[in-house]
């Protein structure tokens, strides 16, 4: 069983009404047997998760996150179910397997293929641009197919999908984190927790806070660590692979120093492979 990552499903007649009004994500443009990253804000806009949103059909959901975080996240959730006909319920996979994969879509097409295989595995195309992603829920299949992640996990973080743990959860603004780049957020789709903050952000001038993806991290660093310029602090990082690649959000005015600095030496960082046109909002029809 992988501790990183776990799976919280949502089902039920209403289960898509109630993720359109909690998420900060517009889920109207998905069809059945898709995914597409997703976040959940605080009422103060702060990100509590994000993660691969699964669509199997309207009344079934899936939200690949970060482990450590789902306790919180289904408590918090749960509170808002009142008489809804949904259940929400935590999903272990017994495997997750990633591969390489021939890189079509592009970046901009946010809404990627779900498919269910014969042995009942959820496979996500492009998660991100270019691999695939296996989960596997029956223990009878063999576990040890599951792949070493951490050059999948490294692939996902140069593509600017941070994954928000409990070290992270209610630290960083959306915007700060690329949610907007990603269609994460959405300022079309009406009201949901944070959305003033999103809205304020996107309509009156840019995040102070950017994304960006560092190189020769040492994975013995933790979450949180700080990172600094000329001795002062301008931010910290978000999440770290195995093999060395790290996301970090940094205050966007240090962009022009080549180099940075943390408690293990010089960092050397580059922009996340992002969609170009931020916030873009699908046309939905009524």
């Amino acid at each position: 069983m992988n501790l990183r990552y776990t799976l919280i499903e949502f089902a039920g007649p209403e289960a898509m009404s109630f993720l359109q009004a909690q998420l900060a994500t517009d889920l109207r443009p998905m069809i059945d047997s898709s995914w597409r990253w997703a976040a959940l804000c605080s009422v103060k806009g702060r990100v509590i998760a994000t993660g691969a949103l699964m669509r199997f059909d309207q009344q079934r959901w899936r939200w690949l996150i970060a482990a450590s975080v789902a306790p919180r996240l289904v408590q918090h959730l749960s509170l808002y179910v009142l008489r809804r006909k949904l259940t929400i319920e935590r999903i272990e996979p017994t495997c997750i397997r990633a591969e390489s994969v021939p890189d079509a879509p592009g970046l901009d097409e946010q809404l990627q293929r779900l498919q269910v295989s014969e042995t009942g595995n959820w496979v996500l195309d492009q998660l991100p641009a270019g691999w695939r992603v296996e989960l596997y829920f029956d223990p009878a299949q063999n576990a040890t197919k599951g792949a070493n992640l951490d050059e999948w996990e490294a692939a996902r973080m140069r593509h600017g999908m941070a994954l928000i743990d409990q070290c992270n959860s209610e630290t960083h603004l959306a915007h700060a984190l690329g949610l907007d780049r990603l269609r994460a957020i959405s300022v079309a789709k009406g009201c949901y927790p944070g959305q003033e903050i999103v809205a304020r952000t996107h309509y009156l001038g840019q995040s102070k806070r950017t994304l960006v993806v560092c190189e020769g991290v040492s994975h013995k660093l933790s979450e949180a660590v700080e990172i600094t310029l000329d001795g002062q602090m301008i931010g910290e990082m978000v999440e770290i692979a195995g093999e060395g690649t790290a996301l970090a959000v940094v205050r966007s005015d240090a962009l022009q120093a080549p180099l940075w600095g943390s408690e293990q030496g010089a960092i050397r960082w580059h922009q996340p492979q992002l969609p170009n046109t931020a916030t873009a909002q699908p046309q939905v029809s009524t």
